[in-house]
């Protein structure tokens, strides 16, 4: 995970008033990690699965990306906790 980005919610303005993670990095501390943000934005555009986030689109404003996202609600300790003790 890059230590550059922001993550904020919105709601998409057509008339489905989904809900949408939004992903900004700044993209003058992450020149390093350009072609990993790349080839992340390459690889979740090519998926299209339920187990998957959903991305919609990524826009460049000034030296910020802002990648569009579905929303997550939850967390990994949400998952292990429905997880079976062995």
């Amino acid at each position: 995970m890059f230590t550059f980005l922001h993550l904020n919610s919105s709601v998409s303005r057509d008339a489905s008033k989904q809900q949408l993670a939004i992903k900004v990095i700044d993209l003058e501390k992450a020149r390093d990690d350009i072609e990993e943000i790349q080839q992340e934005i390459f690889m979740l555009g090519q998926c299209r699965n339920e187990f998957i986030t959903g991305y919609y689109r990524s826009y460049v404003r000034g030296m910020k990306l802002w990648m569009v996202m579905e929303l997550l609600c939850g967390s990994a300790g949400d998952l292990v906790k429905h997880l079976p003790l062995s």
